[in-house]
């Protein structure tokens, strides 16, 4: 009860209006003075001042933090908000321009201070337009294999007339993007042209510039005296560029087995690659909700391998089901592959197409989970006698998804464990039943003449494209003598009409699946 009541009294603190106080005491800066920095503290205190402008022009309003600003208004009982653009300045701060007449008062607030910042008040000279910094910086080796983004920063909210790259006196244009005092271009698409064209090579000088710079609040305000920008650069080498994708998953599956050419990813550079390290040649899958809760992100790193100009990654021999990787079980549909930090056999960075990808590379497959139905059916039926028989019949349902290396035949003598493995097996497909097989298993002349209890028939070497050991579930157990001249026994039964499950069980009503009934399989749909 009390700390519901806490909680609704907290919220109905935040949503009052502008001029109430917020959970600490307010703070009052009184009349707040050109160039000095007035601290906001995260003390959930109200911060309010006031600023008379002696001058008319363009007031600058900055904060440490962008989260934490104080806001203009027109009046002292902070009602009347002054609309403005909100910018963003270097290491997470922002500012924003106001026009002010001489004589008249401006108030700023900001309620519920919840972070530690400065405000600080600039007007006149000081707001003039200026560079603060530039990266790469000016001078710099420009590879499209980087980031291949120019990021500029300005003191103030800035419109920007045009950009282009400049190459032996041609301009290639770029396209500025502007975010309050901040200025992006992407050029790793533009120098990438230049080198392939043979237009630019490592050692050609290139410029940025830059025109119609000025204040975006003031447009008498300029950069320099024409609001041109000009950083001068050299170019790099031609990095090492992808050719082709060699192979790759059509659909990313729970199982593959070990060595299956349908599980490589592969890549293929025009140029020799660096041996893969711990930091460079990342391939990593994920898979799940990466913002749920704990236990539902998966993420794995698989081992790449390079053999000259070629990357491979291969996904087979690993068992990831959905509740191998997520607590939940949960199948997600997708799986998130990227290959990152690739490097040439000197160590640069391969180049990688889109905005900000560095030698990274990324796809994303469907993923679906591998079930195998591998049904079986002895005869005769496990726990028989194999005496007087020629041979046994294992009828496999879904036998396409099992691989083995013919039948064993496993026993114990004086001489101890015994195993005989038959390869002579005749293999027909069951026309009643799709994807069942029924394999005729000769029983080993070496048995025949033997005595035995336990003889347990299994597929030898056995895999399944699930990835799952079901070699258990196809097993059978028989016993041995030898023959005593009765060939076989023929009885007249008449038919029940009872089903019997695969494992011998009788059934009352039976749902899908595959039966047994007076000795018939029978499918159930």
């Amino acid at each position: 009860m009390q700390k519901s009541l806490l909680l609704t009294l907290l919220w109905a603190v935040i949503g009052l209006g502008a001029a109430r106080a917020g959970y600490g005491e307010t703070v009052d800066f009184g009349e707040m003075e050109l160039g000095t920095p007035y601290q906001l503290n995260g003390d959930f205190s109200d911060y309010a001042g006031h600023f008379t402008a002696t001058t008319s022009g363009t007031l600058t309003v900055s904060s440490s933090s962008s989260g934490n600003f104080m806001s203009p208004y027109a009046d002292a009982e902070m009602l009347t908000p002054i609309s403005f653009d909100l910018g963003y300045t270097v290491g997470g701060g922002c500012t924003y321009d106001i026009q002010v007449e001489a004589g008249q008062t401006y108030y700023f607030l900001k309620t519920f201070s919840m972070d530690s910042s400065t405000t600080t008040l600039t007007m006149g000279d000081d707001s003039a337009v200026s560079l603060v910094s530039i990266d790469p910086a000016e001078g710099s080796l420009l590879s499209p294999a980087g980031s291949g983004i120019f990021s500029i920063a300005f003191n103030r909210t800035v419109s920007v007339g045009s950009a282009a790259l400049v190459c032996d006196g041609t301009e290639y244009s770029l396209v500025p993007n502007i975010l309050g005092t901040m200025v992006s271009i992407q050029y790793k698409e533009a120098l990438m042209k230049l080198i392939q064209g043979g237009k630019a090579v490592k050692g050609t000088p290139l410029k940025l510039v830059l025109k119609g710079v000025r204040s975006s609040s003031d447009t008498t305000k300029v950069y320099g005296t024409d609001g041109t920008v000009e950083i001068a650069y050299v170019c790099d080498e031609k990095p090492v560029t992808l050719v082709q994708v060699i192979s790759q998953p059509e659909v990313f599956l729970s199982w593959w087995r070990p060595g299956d050419a349908a599980a490589v990813y592969a890549l293929e550079f025009d140029g020799a690659l660096g041996e893969p390290t711990e930091s460079q040649c990342l391939a990593q899958i994920t898979y799940g909700d990466q913002e749920g809760e704990v236990g539902e992100s998966y993420m794995e790193t698989v081992p790449c391998t390079v053999e000259g100009n070629t990357l491979s990654v291969d996904f087979s021999g690993k068992l990831r089901r959905p509740q191998d990787m997520v607590a939940s079980g949960t199948d997600y549909g997708v799986v998130i592959f990227r290959l990152a930090n690739v490097r040439d056999a000197q160590g640069n960075l391969v180049y990688s197409e889109g905005l900000g990808t560095i030698g990274s590379f990324s796809e994303i497959f469907t993923y679906k989970e591998v079930i195998c139905n591998v049904i079986p059916d002895f005869t005769p039926r496990s726990g028989s006698s194999l005496t007087g028989l020629q041979s046994i019949e294992i009828w496999l349902a879904d036998y396409a998804a099992v691989q083995h290396d013919g039948v064993c035949f496993t026993y114990t003598d004086a001489e101890g464990e015994q195993q005989i493995v038959v390869r002579d097996i005749i293999v027909t497909p069951d026309p009643d039943f799709e994807g069942a097989y029924a394999l005729e298993v000769p029983i080993p002349e070496a048995l025949k003449a033997k005595t035995l209890d336990n003889i347990v028939v299994t597929l030898n070497d056995a895999t399944f494209a699930d990835g799952i050991d079901h070699s258990a579930e196809l097993s059978a157990t028989y016993s041995i003598a030898p023959a005593d001249g009765i060939g076989s026994i023929c009885t007249d039964r008449p038919a029940t009409g009872i089903y019997f499950d695969l494992s011998g069980r009788r059934t009352a009503r039976p749902v899908h699946g595959v039966y047994v009934r007076d000795g018939q399989k029978v499918l159930v749909k």
